[in-house]
């Protein structure tokens, strides 16, 4: 399948605690959270090989009625506090925070 001129997927997510935000995908979904020097108090999530969630601070919530982004588990780590694997692909959405 050619990826035609594009090599990286993104998506920009507003976050009205981005503290909170970083524990959640660091802590309990254990992906990769990396500081941006270039823009202090915004930060990069890796997400598999080639995707990145940017979140960057609001003191808003995001007006958004619909999901923002779906993430894809590969099942083979389990759910955080379980001891068994999902059996198929589960997705987490980023929704609107109210």
């Amino acid at each position: 399948m050619s990826q035609g001129l594009l090599s990286e997927v993104g998506t920009v997510l507003p976050c009205v605690d981005i503290e909170r935000s970083k524990h959640f995908h660091r802590d309990v979904l254990g992906l990769e959270v990396e500081e941006t020097p270039e823009m202090p108090g915004n930060v990069v999530v890796r997400v598999g090989e080639t995707s990145k969630l940017f979140l960057y601070q609001r003191d808003a919530p995001n007006k958004a009625d619909h999901t923002q982004a779906t993430c894809l588990t590969d099942g083979t780590q389990g759910r955080p506090g379980s001891e068994q694997a999902p059996s198929r692909r589960q997705p987490h959405e980023h929704q609107r925070s109210a």
